[in-house]
């Protein structure tokens, strides 16, 4: 607690933040999704036993115009943004953050270090200045800095011991019992039209800061090394690392000469702003100080022969997260387009280089008067290492579809999360419009998206000299009603997409005429006159909105007795019946795998072959290696986790990988085909790991189940609002074609405009005649004999055809030429009920080649 004190005292900022983000955006959600990972292993006691287990965050963000404008921390959670377009004013950092603020060790019967320095401030800042420092974001100044902080991104440090029997060296960063596979940063994806990043943000810059006073000592031996251990700590007129004889031979001929120089840090780092690098390496603990003391504590001087031990080891960096960056419908968009350096200069997505170095603790007197980390100065040779385990940058360019599908991967990836943390999903979230999983989020933002371009639709309907269609979103743009989409999208998220489509296509004669774009979208959505005659009032009064907004409600208060103990044990999903389901994933994914691997097998060496080759073969050995093999060695349950999680890469990357321009070879388009198979299988596992999760929950928490169930209910009888529109829609454009009764037309266009409020429980309350389709031969008249017929007819016969067929109606002057219908290539005759709208004469039909 001293040390904490002492902390605080220097100024130094302690905090944990799981997600801090300050989102600027025209028209947004952002929804969190909390979950809980061990970083040790159950056993581990040591000095981070109270981080064993660490809350991370999963991040979904959907709108139109999305700025960050300050950090959002994942804490090795995913982010997801879906949005027209992007800018990113602050990082996105999904690396796992520590605390570190306890460095000095305690033992029983021993003296901790900060004891022995209580009253010695600038010897505490010494060690401050080492264990603390880091890269930290100014947000006013908008670039990265170094600064003191006690939580940041960086794996377990050693430590400084306790004074206990002669003067002890530091410890060794910890390497084990640290769970590695649960430090890995979180993955980024963004689908938008267009990604920008800080326009105001100031490039690179060198920063001075003031000179470092470090006294002279003697020098004998010196090494070959000379690079300093710190960017600060210029070396000067000959001042070199030590390189004694023995690491703990440490005597004062060997100390480096080092004198007053100001120094620069190379660059404040302006780019990192997409963060999935990992990690930083672990720092070794540096060593106790000399104690420099008489018996009976009465300190004396200390003269340049006192020195404390040596420092331990720096331990691993942390395995990094992959950046995918998706832009939609960039083709011939020459003012959008950047090349991928750009994006590139903002990623850092490499696991951190590890420096491996000793460093000698001077005694209390240079501790002193030296207040910073260089006092701590390099002892024999240092060494550089890459670090492991790096991410990827992928920017890829593609359409609506393709680019819906690659999200739809990564909210699978997060839907599947075993560990949720549903006690703080609902107790920070109350909100009654939101749902309990990333994809049901992307749901509702769909639903929204489709209500937004009905209400506009609507209320435009009257106006036939002026009118406008709704707008598209960027990232819809280009979606064709006909579009076909992965096993990524959910079958709901599907049709709400192709809902999209159908208002998005609004192509009429007369486009300011609002009654052609209604008729338009009606046959887009599969007929002008393709009434089921249900009783939209009824319908839309049994959906209870009101009564099931206030049910969650309720439900999200009650639930406040459960949430203390909302966790699953993953052994739960090993249950017979559920073992066997999963043998069945296996087994599918086993075959697919061998294609795959005898595929590449069969190949010559062929080098257009060789990328496509090299990179199955590596999804094959991580699918068998990460999936199949723990599986069939009987340990399924204990490595489940693994098991999900290598799922999760595997097919984000598949999905991925699938979209890039394959070359044409056979054999390629074969592997793409093979990958395929497999990542539906992945699919299944994800979607079976989704289902049991959520079995085993609402098995258990009743009060949870009551929630679940009632806003997916909820979200399901609000989609149902969407097929209601479209009834009602045409029941009222048909009414009004046979009776031409602008007024009601009008009064019901605003009752249907009032029904896309989602917040709104609002009964449809029609001023029309309910219609069904009903034909009979008497009432039917052939398409053939349409330009002979004056009188209106009821239903109209068209023979089958070999093209598409577009059917129009000429409706008076001001409404003009409208479409009824665009039928498909068929073999065989269809019939279409006309309701005595129009006669005969006024039907045209059109084939399109």
């Amino acid at each position: 607690m001293k040390a904490f004190r002492s902390l605080h005292k220097s100024g130094i900022l302690s905090v944990v933040i799981l997600v801090a983000s300050s989102i600027s955006v025209s028209a947004f959600e952002q929804s969190n999704f909390p979950f809980q990972e061990r970083i040790f292993s159950v056993s581990y006691t040591g000095g981070y036993a109270s981080q064993a287990t660490v809350k991370k965050n999963d991040v979904f963000i959907t709108g139109d115009q999305v700025t960050i404008s300050s950090s959002i921390l994942s804490n090795g959670g995913d982010v997801v943004i879906i949005a027209n377009d992007v800018l990113i004013a602050a990082p996105i950092d999904t690396r796992v953050y520590l605390n570190h603020g306890e460095y000095f060790a305690q033992a029983p019967q021993c003296e901790s270090q900060s004891v022995s320095l209580r009253n010695l401030p600038n010897a505490i800042s010494a060690y401050n200045d080492y264990y603390l420092k880091t890269l930290v974001w100014d947000a006013s100044r908008k670039w990265w800095q170094f600064g003191l902080m006690t939580t940041f991104a960086e794996m377990p440090q050693g430590r400084t011991p306790p004074h206990c029997r002669g003067i002890a060296n530091g410890t060794d960063a910890p390497t084990e019992p640290i769970l590695r596979a649960n430090t890995r940063s979180g993955s980024i994806t963004i689908v938008a039209s267009t990604i920008r990043f800080c326009d105001d943000c100031p490039d690179a810059r060198e920063m001075n800061y003031n000179p470092i006073s470090v006294p002279s000592y003697p020098s004998r031996a010196q090494s070959d090394d000379t690079s300093p251990m710190f960017p600060e700590c210029h070396e000067f007129g000959g001042g070199r690392p030590l390189r004694p004889a023995s690491t703990d031979s440490l005597v004062a001929e060997s100390l480096v000469r080092l004198i007053e120089v100001p120094f620069k840090l190379d660059r404040i780092r302006t780019d990192m702003l997409l963060v999935t690098s990992g990690m930083e390496a672990g720092r070794g603990g540096v060593g106790q100080t000399d104690g420099c003391v008489f018996p009976g504590n009465a300190r004396f001087r200390c003269t340049i022969d006192i020195f404390g031990g040596r420092s331990g080891s720096a331990g691993e960096s942390g395995p990094s997260g992959n950046i995918r960056l998706v832009l939609v419908n960039q083709a011939g968009n020459s003012s959008g387009y950047r090349g991928s350096d750009y994006y590139e200069a903002f990623a850092s997505y490499r696991s951190p280089k590890v420096r491996k170095h000793f460093l000698i603790t001077p005694g209390f007197d240079r501790l002193q008067r030296i207040a910073n980390r260089c006092v701590f100065q390099t002892i024999g040779l240092s060494t550089e290492t890459d670090g492991r385990e790096h991410g990827m940058l992928d920017v890829i360019h593609a359409d609506t579809a393709t680019a819906l599908e690659i999200a739809g991967a990564a909210l699978a990836r997060i839907d599947a999360r075993v560990e949720r943390d549903y006690a703080s999903l609902v107790s920070n979230d109350a909100t009654v419009l939101r749902g309990m999983t990333p994809s049901e989020h992307f749901t509702l933002f769909l639903l929204k998206t489709v209500l937004r371009m009905q209400n506009h639709l609507l209320l435009n309907a009257s106006n036939t000299t002026n009118a406008t269609s709704p707008t598209v979103d960027k990232i819809f743009q280009g979606l064709s009603i006909g579009a076909r989409f992965g096993p990524s999208l959910r079958n709901e998220q599907q049709e709400l997409l192709r809902k999209v489509a159908q208002l998005a296509n609004l192509h009429v004669e007369q486009p300011r005429n609002g009654l052609q774009l209604v008729a338009r979208y009606l046959v887009n959505a599969d007929g002008l006159f393709e009434l089921t005659g249900q009783d939209v009032s009824a319908q839309s009064a049994s959906l209870e909105l009101g009564f099931e907004l206030n049910l969650i409600r309720q439900k999200i208060v009650e639930l406040a007795t459960e949430i203390g103990s909302l966790r699953i044990d993953l052994q739960e999903y090993f249950s017979a019946g559920r073992e066997q389901e999963l043998a069945s994933v296996v087994s599918e994914l086993r075959g697919q795998v061998s294609n795959i691997e005898q595929r590449i097998k069969s190949q010559n060496e062929d080098q257009g072959f060789a990328e496509f080759a090299k990179w199955y073969g590596e999804l094959a050995k991580r699918a068998h290696d990460g999936i199949i093999k723990p599986y069939e060695t009987g340990d399924a349950a204990s490595s489940f986790r693994d098991m999900l999680s290598a799922a999760k890469d595997i097919y984000t990357q598949i999905t991925e990988f699938g979209k890039k321009d394959h070359t044409l070879y056979e054999q390629a388009e074969r592997l793409r085909e093979d990958a395929e198979a497999a990542s539906k299988s992945l699919m299944s596992y994800l979607r079976y790991v989704e289902t049991e999760r959520d079995s085993i929950l609402q098995t258990r928490f009743s009060r949870l189940r009551e929630l679940w169930n009632a806003k997916r209910s909820l979200l399901k009888k609000q989609s149902q609002r969407i097929t209601l529109l479209d009834e009602a829609l045409r029941q009222s454009l048909v009414h009004y074609l046979i009776q031409k009764t602008p007024a009601q037309w009008s009064t019901n266009l605003n009752a249907l405009a009032q029904f896309t409020d989602l917040d709104s429980p609002a009964q449809i309350v029609l001023s029309a005649q309910t219609r069904r389709m009903s034909c009979t031969d008497a009432d039917t008249v052939d398409d053939s004999n349409l330009r002979d017929t004056t009188a209106t007819v009821q239903c109209i016969r068209v023979a089958a055809r070999g093209q598409e067929l577009l059917i129009y109606v000429f409706a008076g002057n001001e409404l003009g030429r409208i479409p009824v219908a665009h039928l498909l290539p068929n073999q065989t005759p269809k019939t279409i009920a006309t309701f005595g709208a129009f006669r005969g004469r006024d039907y045209q039909l059109i084939e399109r080649q």
